[in-house]
C-alpha cells in the first residue's frame, strides 16, 4: 500500500507542468522524489541479507525494524531539508526570483550569456562602465568649453573697452601736442586769439 501511495504521489507531482508551478514548489517536488529514491534504496532484502539471524528467528520483527528505520530516515531527511530552507530563506529567494522572471516576461532583449572567452566576457561588463565614464568626461569638457567661451567673450569685451580708452587717450595726447606746438610758436600779443582757438580743448 505504501508503494501504491508513493506511486500515486509521483503521478500527481508529474502531472503538473513546471510552468504552472513556482520554483519553490518545483524544488520541493524534486527533493521529494530524491528522498523517495533514497528511502527505496534501503530495501528489506538488504536487511534480510545482513541481519540473517534475526530474519530466521523472527521475520516480522525485522520487517518492523526496517519500516521503523525507513520512516525515521524519511523524517530526519525532511526535517533537515526544512531546516536548511528556513536558515537560507529559500522560499523568499525563489519567490523573489519568480517575481523578477515574471516582470521580465515581456522583455524582448536577449539575456547575456558567457561566451567562454574571458577577455570578451570582461569587455561586455567593462564597456558600459567605460561608456558611462566617457559620458561624464564629455559633460565636464562641455562645461569647460562653455566657461572658456564666456571667458573669451569677457576678455574680448575688455580688450574692446581698453582699445576705446587707448584711442581716447591717444586723441587727447594728439590735441595736447598740437596745443604745445601752437603755444611755442604764437606771439605774446596773439595770446587772446590762441585762447579763443584752443580754449575749448583745454
Amino acid at each position: 500500500m505504501a508503494d501504491e501511495s508513493e506511486s500515486m504521489d509521483t503521478t500527481k507531482d508529474e502531472s503538473q507542468k513546471p510552468e504552472s508551478l513556482g520554483r519553490m514548489q518545483i524544488l520541493n517536488n524534486a527533493l521529494t522524489q530524491a528522498r523517495k529514491k533514497i528511502i527505496s534504496s534501503a530495501k528489506l532484502q538488504l536487511f534480510q541479507k545482513h541481519l540473517r539471524p534475526i530474519h530466521k528467528k523472527n521475520p516480522e520483527v525485522l520487517k518492523k525494524m526496517h519500516l521503523q528505520l525507513t520512516k525515521q530516515l524519511d523524517c530526519h531527511i525532511s526535517e533537515e531539508v526544512m531546516l536548511m530552507f528556513a536558515e537560507e530563506q529559500m522560499e523568499k529567494i525563489l519567490d523573489d526570483l519568480d517575481g523578477i522572471i515574471a516582470s521580465q516576461k515581456d522583455n524582448k532583449e536577449l539575456a547575456w550569456r558567457p561566451s567562454g572567452d574571458p577577455q570578451q566576457d570582461s569587455q561586455v561588463h567593462n564597456i558600459p562602465i567605460k561608456e558611462k565614464q566617457k559620458a561624464q568626461l564629455q559633460h565636464v569638457i562641455t562645461q569647460l568649453e562653455h566657461q572658456n567661451t564666456l571667458l573669451r567673450d569677457h576678455v574680448a569685451l575688455r580688450q574692446k573697452k581698453l582699445l576705446g580708452t587707448k584711442r581716447t587717450v591717444d586723441n587727447g595726447i594728439d590735441k595736447w601736442r598740437q596745443i604745445n606746438e601752437a603755444a611755442t610758436t604764437i606771439p605774446a600779443n596773439d595770446l587772446e586769439q590762441f585762447v579763443k582757438k584752443y580754449g575749448t580743448i583745454v
